[in-house]
């Protein structure tokens, strides 16, 4: 969020106060007479003042682009001269600092007024840096100082600053950052000015109607502090400098005034956009802070409580949203509303937000299915949304800033990745495909995005919570059945057909890794020791197939269509991350793969990953940070064996010195379920013949159709559950086998969310328990520890 988009703003925010100040105080001339300090007969600052004179009358009017740009360049050299006398000046001296002071900083105002900064983004960078190194050379001194201004040259420097730091904040909204932009350069002057911030915070008494004890150059610090953070790729630089930490210790003074409070809360907001940023916010338990600033109602400004829930939402997990739902519904529809109102605001701001700002918080709650049918379907906006609407407002934003690519300019090319993302979740949700497909110019996009991806898009920081647009067009064009022919791309890094009839001729099993990259480090230790057993398995993992990051997606399909068995390193990165579930739907709902689900920790299971995941025996590792212990790596390579289709287990020596013989029976599942003692039983059921002759666990979706119909069941119900195999009917059937009312009490609000004018009723969604327990019970079911009947 940008300080300068709020200043035309109707209700005159807070940050409107501080800019407005700011630009009274450049007017204002110093006139402060500083007791002892004697006047020179003679100035040795004549001759600079001569030269400052005969530039002021070069300047009366702005000619040609270059000729204004040589006045600036002059000016900002003029300027640096004029900070080096203020050691010499006397008190007669003071009025020709404040009107030569004046010449150097209008030249900046003039030209400004002519769009030259937001035309040429080159000159507009090299002129920040300029004047940065202007404060960096003559600031760094005086804001180290502790003691307050006592002389005529600290009074004339700290009025420099004040004009300097405006200058800074008004033209690094044109600069585009590079990564290596605020090296070590800068990182004292960032340093002292922490530092001042907090000394002035802690001697401050601030009142609750006023401003006035705010001193000017902190308030000038802040801004500047709140333009540059506003820039991504700028936030490392800003946390090695421990503006993690204090920015917390800021908010952490509840006298503040709104006024104060504002340029505060937003650098927090702009560090919080960054994953480096919410991981050390969180460190210094930003979210406690911000909740009891909340609790304390010391904050009356609107735009600061949309920022709290904003800042709130991108430090915490989907299932912290979702256990502290206080409010939730609210926010959401803030960020629709800020969303819908953006559309169609110039640069596409509103209330001081940027459109990717809501954007980007929006993309991180859709990996919650239930936040995602919220506002979807039940957020209150002006004027009211629907799920049409809200694709139709997406798709046509998308749109809007693909044809803005060419321009490579990074916000609104970010804006486009966070669109992409956004529309891939959507794409999950078959209720909405009819919506994305029939858009012909979306998905002309798409297609075109997913091929040439590389010559469109700039290289720039995305956070975790969002994929590259390539794999985001993959995925959209996958969920939509619409992907792209193999034969259209190169794929020289693949699992090629001929290793994959060389694999099958070895007669090994190929295990394919699939996990959150965020988990890397554990998944090296899975590898590993998959890599023991190299002479009975082969192993995909896309680090050692994907060489080039241009067609993974194909890759990892190809990987997975030839995988024998999938490992899935379920985390909550793992259950976050949009690509991870296109891999599991496109296994399981298509192909039918065999999974071994590797779950780290005690992550709260989604309900996509536990449709289709429930019916297979899987391995939990805790501490995952700490070295694996001998006999959780024996169960491991024990599981991944029994895991194994039948038609590789004849071969003894697959299993080891280390593992027991566990066969595996053709058309039979494993499932672990707790009983209601709290125990874990793992069931093997018989084969399951239908009155068709037909195995149960070989039910396609046709199958399952049929059965509901047959049943008489409600078709609501089938769709909400989207059941994919018979093996996963089974599992879910032996889940509520004893305790149906609290399943019922579980989906009946969902059923709600999904189908808003619907009930789910009580006596139809027991029919749906009663077919199913019929179902289950022609199946006999053995404790796999004995032949005990369940």
């Amino acid at each position: 969020m940008s300080s300068n988009d709020s200043i035309t703003s109707e209700s005159e925010p807070a940050e409107t106060i501080i800019v407005s100040e700011i630009e009274y105080k450049l007017e204002k001339p110093i006139g402060v007479f500083i007791p002892g300090i004697e006047s020179q007969d003679i100035s040795i600052c004549q001759e600079l003042f001569a030269k400052l004179e005969h530039f002021k009358q070069e300047t009366t009017t702005l000619s040609t682009v270059e000729n204004n740009k040589e006045l600036l360049n002059q000016s900002i050299s003029l300027w640096n001269e004029l900070w080096q006398m203020a050691n010499y000046a006397n008190q007669e001296d003071t009025h020709y600092f404040d009107i030569y002071r004046g010449v150097v900083v209008k030249i900046f105002m003039d030209i400004n007024e002519t769009d030259l900064f937001n035309n040429d983004t080159d000159f507009s960078r090299e002129k920040f840096f300029d004047y940065l190194d202007l404060l960096n050379r003559h600031g760094i001194q005086q804001l180290a100082m502790s003691s307050s201004t006592n002389t005529l040259a600290d009074v004339i420097i700290e009025s420099n600053m004040h004009r300097l730091l405006y200058i800074l904040s008004t033209l690094c909204d044109s600069v585009v950052f590079i990564d290596s932009d605020m090296n070590n350069k800068y990182s004292l002057l960032l340093n002292v000015m922490r530092d001042y911030v907090g000394k002035q915070l802690q001697s401050t008494t601030f009142e609750s109607s006023t401003n006035e004890k705010l001193t000017p150059l902190y308030q000038c610090i802040l801004l500047f502090l709140w333009h540059l953070s506003d820039h991504t790729i700028v936030v490392p630089y800003l946390l090695h400098a421990g503006y993690g930490k204090n920015v917390i210790e800021w908010l952490k003074h509840l006298t503040l005034t709104d006024a104060v409070r504002q340029p505060v809360v937003n650098i927090v907001f702009n560090l919080a956009r960054h994953d480096d940023g919410a991981d050390e916010l969180n460190k210094y338990e930003a979210i406690q802070t911000i909740k009891q600033m909340e609790q304390s109602h010391c904050v009356r400004e609107r735009t600061i409580l949309l920022l709290n829930t904003m800042i709130l939402a991108l430090l915490s997990t989907p299932n912290q949203i979702k256990a502290d739902p206080t409010g939730t519904n609210a926010i959401l529809d803030q960020l629709l509303q800020i969303a819908i109102n953006a559309s169609t605001a110039e640069k596409y701001r509103c209330n001081g937000f940027h459109i990717s700002e809501p954007l980007v918080v929006l993309v991180k709650l859709f990996v919650d299915d239930i936040t995602f049918d919220y506002v979807m379907n039940h957020a209150k906006t002006t004027p009211p949304s629907n799920p049409t609407s809200t694709v139709k407002l997406f798709s046509n934003l998308l749109i809007s800033f693909y044809a803005t690519l060419p321009e490579k300019n990074h916000l609104e090319q970010f804006t486009f990745i966070a669109l992409s993302n956004i529309l891939w979740s959507i794409s999950f949700h078959e209720v909405y495909h009819e919506l994305l497909t029939q858009h012909t110019e979306l998905m002309n996009i798409m297609q075109n995005v997913a091929l040439y991806e590389s010559e469109l898009i700039i290289e720039q920081y995305v956070p975790r919570s969002m994929q590259n647009v390539k794999k985001a067009a993959d995925g959209i064009l996958f969920n939509l059945g619409l992907e792209i022919s193999v034969a259209s791309r190169a794929l020289p890094y693949l699992f090629t057909e001929q290793q994959h009839r060389q694999h099958q001729q070895q007669k090994k099993p190929l295990v394919m890794l699939s996990y959150s990259h965020t988990n890397s480090s554990f998944c090296d230790k899975i590898l590993e020791l998959l890599d023991q057993k190299a002479d009975l398995l082969d192993i995909w993992i896309d680090k050692r197939f994907c060489k080039s990051s241009g067609d993974v997606w194909e890759s990892i399909a190809r990987g997975i269509k030839n995988s024998d068995l999938i490992i899935c390193i379920v985390s909550s990165e793992y259950l976050a991350s949009k690509a991870c579930r296109q891999e599991v739907i496109y296994a399981k709902d298509r192909l039918n793969k065999r999974f071994l689900p590797v779950y780290l920790g005690r992550p709260e299971i989604s309900e996509w990953l536990d449709i289709r995941l429930a019916e297979y025996k899987y391995v939990r590792f805790q501490n995952t940070h700490l070295p694996l212990k001998e006999d959780k790596v024996e169960e491991f390579l024990s599981t991944v064996i029994e895991s194994i289709p039948p038609e590789y287990q004849p071969d003894t020596n697959l299993m080891g010195t280390h593992h027991r013989s566990s066969p595996i029976f053709d058309q039979t599942i494993t499932i672990e379920i707790i009983k209601s003692d709290g125990n874990l039983a793992t069931l093997k059921p018989t084969e399951l013949i239908d009155k068709r002759n037909k195995s149960v666990l070989a039910w396609t979706q046709d199958d399952i159709y049929d059965w509901f119909a047959q049943h008489d069941i409600c078709p609501y119900i089938r769709d909400m559950y989207q059941f994919k195999t018979g093996a996963q009917m089974i599992a879910y059937a032996e889940c509520v086998k004893d305790e149906w009312q609290k399943q019922y009490d579980r989906y009946a609000p969902r059923y709600a969310r999904r189908y808003p004018h619907k009930e789910l009723l009580e006596h139809e969604f027991a029919l749906f328990i009663s077919a199913l327990r019929q179902l289950s019970g022609r199946c006999i079911l053995f404790l796999s520890s004995g032949d005990k009947t369940l």
